[in-house]
């Protein structure tokens, strides 16, 4: 693993490490079902106030944001 020249914290890997980086255990994988489970049921009880539509779609799309990536991290992970 060798740190690239960039403005923010990038490393560049070789396929093993790759390979070990998504190489998850069964209870880290439980624990990010968890978590998206959680965000979901967050998003879905989000209600909507017309007086504070702004407040409501920077919620939503917050929650969205962190779906996507949870779905991201299960999608490519292999769980041992």
């Amino acid at each position: 693993m060798q740190l690239k020249a960039s403005h923010y914290k990038e490393y560049q890997f070789t396929d093993a490490e790759k390979e070990e980086a998504l190489t998850y255990n069964h209870v880290q994988v439980a624990y990010l079902q968890t978590l998206l489970s959680q965000t979901m049921i967050e998003k879905i009880a989000l209600s909507y106030d017309p007086e504070k539509s702004l407040t409501f779609v920077q919620q939503e799309a917050e929650l969205q944001g962190r779906i996507s990536t949870l779905l991201e991290l299960l999608q490519f992970a292999k769980e041992t």
